[in-house]
């Protein structure tokens, strides 16, 4: 039986997709057969970071019954055990019968270990779709109070419905330190959850979906290796890099 997870936050912009890709990537790759669907009806993109852009069918025509689910799903040409049902045809005024939804989906969940939903704000209908088929939420968050925020009135539309978590995005660990962006353990305190994982802001994130093996990237790697065990094994473990002049000496030499 799938553990369905559905990827949520309180505002655009704080990175959803790509955590979404990035778990999805990092539990493939611990032996774990993984389900992303894009429930975005406006900001579809996840099947960019899949990289897949030749698509035949996908949700929209699953709901409009256009087509079985199976068919509207898509392996990754180079990771095992990782898939995508896309929303490339989305049209965000369409009504769509969120009960087609889950009667087929439940053909997928002795299928999958995991199934990802990558969701919009919580005000649109892809949340609801996916709330609806959801055990758990983890909610992104970026180290700022305005996310915080935002992160409060979306769980709370959530309330207990689910059982929920949290991932800090674009966190910069420099700043964290000298107090000048929120630290994990004060979201924590914030929001009343557990923080599973923190992922460090990076300009080239989309190099690291492409190009996983090189060493500039090494340390986004990892935090989202960490995340993934932390969901995988249900620990609160959060990646907290030493910081300061001779830490980034040291990380220097190391990827040379």
């Amino acid at each position: 039986m799938s553990r369905n997870i559905m990827i949520i936050s309180g505002n655009g912009g704080v990175g959803k997709t790509t955590i979404t890709m990035g778990l999805g990537i990092s539990l493939a790759k611990q032996h774990q057969k993984v389900l992303l669907v894009d429930c975005d009806f406006f900001l579809n993109n996840l099947n960019i970071l899949f990289g897949k852009n030749n698509i035949a069918f996908d949700l929209c025509d699953v709901l409009n019954q256009r087509c079985r689910i199976s068919q509207a799903i898509y392996c990754h040409k180079t990771i095992q055990n990782l898939f995508l049902l896309p929303n490339i045809k989305a049209k965000i005024n369409q009504n769509y019968d969120e009960t087609i939804f889950g009667d087929q989906l439940k053909e997928l969940f002795f299928s999958f270990d995991y199934i990802l939903f990558d969701c919009p704000v919580a005000v649109q209908k892809g949340f609801f779709m996916a709330l609806g088929q959801s055990s758990e939420a983890i909610c992104v968050v970026t180290p700022e109070e305005s996310s915080i925020i935002a992160a409060n009135k979306v769980l709370s539309i959530i309330n207990s419905k689910v059982n929920m978590k949290i991932v800090v995005n674009k966190q910069k660990f420099d700043l964290a330190s000298k107090n000048k962006l929120l630290k994990a353990w004060q979201i924590e305190n914030a929001l009343k959850l557990p923080v599973v994982g923190t992922v460090e802001f990076c300009d080239e994130i989309s190099s690291f979906f492409k190009k996983q093996t090189t060493k500039e990237l090494k340390n986004i790697s990892d935090e989202f290796l960490l995340l993934s065990q932390n969901v995988l094994l249900g620990q609160h473990t959060v990646y907290e890099p030493q910081t300061g002049f001779f830490n980034k000496i040291k990380k220097f030499f190391k990827r040379r």
